[in-house]
């Protein structure tokens, strides 16, 4: 009986096949205020009205949700405080289908792989405080945040410039209605390499995209600690994107890849120089040998 006391809660790691059973239970906690998953949970509650109506804060990090599952977050009645950290959604888009976060105060979005973001009106009406940090991919603020008369603070880490410029026309469309302008504080912005300079074509969106996960020609890697790669003749014949982040050890991508002509992008994040350039070597060697040369993206802290 103590338990249905309780105002905080974390789980972690549980396992999926449990969440019909374990998690549609949270409701029952009918103190509980705050609330956390961490690791990968694939099947959390389908239903709203399986999460206690008293929860205020809601942290999900590593559970690689997809985006859409957020319809259902957003019409908790009275969540203030939403953080999505370090890939709690999986997939680059978020298009909400339900008017909802109608207390929401203040959402944090942290290292995840977003890059189109959509909103519908009266979302967040009374949001005070938006924070996004480690999001390399997206470009942009949806504009409807400008109506948004509570919104006191945009705080942006470790984002492209571009998201700073949207930050900063939210806050002049505020100033241009007469209302009080949202701060906007900016540090670490990325830099980008001089080699990195996106083309307009790949930032064009395809409307007619399946789910979030369709991205089969992508090789990617994060965190590893794996420091020599080899690979042989006929390897990833058909491979498009390489990404590579957070991979402090490597310093080599082989030199075979030039050998795919189907690859279009190397993306590195927070690698090494010596990873940076042994890109830009098979960027040459594609050069080289009349081939379309691949584009490489590079992005670290100005610090680092």
């Amino acid at each position: 009986m103590g338990i249905q006391n309780v105002k905080e809660l974390g789980i972690c790691d549980r396992d999926e096949t449990d969440s019909d059973g374990f998690l549609n239970n949270l409701v029952h906690l009918q103190q509980l205020e705050t609330l956390s998953f961490t690791c990968r949970f694939h099947l959390l509650p389908e239903s709203t009205k399986a999460f206690p109506a008293t929860l205020k804060k809601l942290m999900l990090k590593g559970t690689f949700l997809s985006w859409s599952y957020l319809d259902i977050i957003a019409e908790l009645p009275n969540l203030e405080v939403l953080k999505l950290m370090n890939h709690a959604c999986s997939g680059r888009k978020w298009y909400p289908n339900v008017r909802g976060f109608t207390r929401l105060k203040l959402l944090l979005i942290d290292d995840n792989y977003l890059l189109y973001w959509k909103t519908i009106d009266d979302n967040f009406p009374v949001l005070e405080r938006l924070m996004i940090r480690s999001c390399y991919h997206l470009k942009e603020v949806p504009i409807e945040f400008a109506d948004i008369h509570s919104l006191r603070l945009i705080k942006l880490t470790s984002c492209l410039p571009e998201l700073g410029e949207s930050a900063a026309r939210i806050q002049k469309e505020q100033e241009d209605l007469g209302n009080n302008p949202v701060d906007v504080l900016i540090s670490d912005p990325l830099v980008r390499s001089h080699h990195n300079e996106f083309d307009d074509d790949d930032d064009d969106e395809d409307e007619d995209e399946g789910d979030d996960n369709e991205d089969f020609d992508v090789h990617a890697a994060e965190r590893t600690n794996f420091k020599y790669w080899k690979a042989t003749d006929d390897h990833f014949p058909a491979l498009e994107h390489l990404m590579i982040r957070h991979c402090l050890h490597l310093d080599k991508i082989p030199i075979e890849f030039a050998d795919i002509y189907s690859l279009q992008l190397i993306e590195l994040q927070k690698c090494s120089a010596k990873l940076v350039a042994s890109a830009e070597r098979i960027q040459e060697e594609q050069e080289s040998l009349g081939s379309k040369a691949v584009n490489v993206r590079s992005y670290k802290d100005p610090g680092e």
